[in-house]
């Protein structure tokens, strides 16, 4: 896709190991790869790896994209973000409204926390960058903190236990009572 990708070389290099390398079942040679990018050109190693690895780099931003067009919670606390750093305080508080509604439909769980003390994070932000005089969501901010905290050490603590019960492993539990 031009949105990923907007160089020859490397479509001519995902069209080859789309349709001619994947489908045969061959090894990688790289000679054969590098005449699909350069055809009736010698050879030359080093000029075959900035593609690769160009490549590899688009792979793992495609992949990151979908991962974030699935999240529509990360989009609008981004979009938020944006909004801030630009002072744009109408959008800002629409972006922000979003994410609370989007995180309100989620499981309260882990993640849920963590969205929720980023969201109060960006409100703290916008208000001392704007209003600094004003009261501020601070108090907000630390309870959010606190409850991923305890979410994400329970959590772990429940990984571990169900660890040690079929590994035999010692885990030091010490902090789980004042927890």
């Amino acid at each position: 896709s031009d949105y990923f990708n907007k160089r020859d070389d490397l479509q001519a290099l995902w069209a080859y190991l789309l349709y001619e390398f994947a489908p045969a079942g061959h090894v990688f040679q790289k000679e054969k790869a590098f005449e699909a990018i350069f055809p009736g050109e010698p050879f030359d190693e080093a000029k075959l790896r900035y593609p690769m690895s160009w490549l590899v780099k688009s792979i793992e931003y495609f992949l990151a994209m979908r991962r974030f067009e699935k999240n529509e919670t990360e989009q609008s606390l981004q979009l938020a973000t944006a909004c801030r750093e630009k002072s744009l305080e109408k959008p800002f508080q629409q972006a922000i409204r979003q994410s609370g509604k989007l995180l309100e439909t989620q499981v309260k769980d882990q993640e849920y926390h963590h969205a929720r003390y980023r969201i109060e994070l960006e409100k703290y932000a916008f208000s001392i960058a704007e209003k600094r005089t004003e009261a501020n969501n601070l108090a907000e901010v630390g309870r959010s903190l606190d409850a991923y905290l305890l979410a994400a050490k329970l959590k772990q603590s429940c990984l571990q236990l169900a660890h040690q019960s079929v590994y035999q492993v010692d885990y030091d539990y010490s902090f789980l009572p004042g927890l």
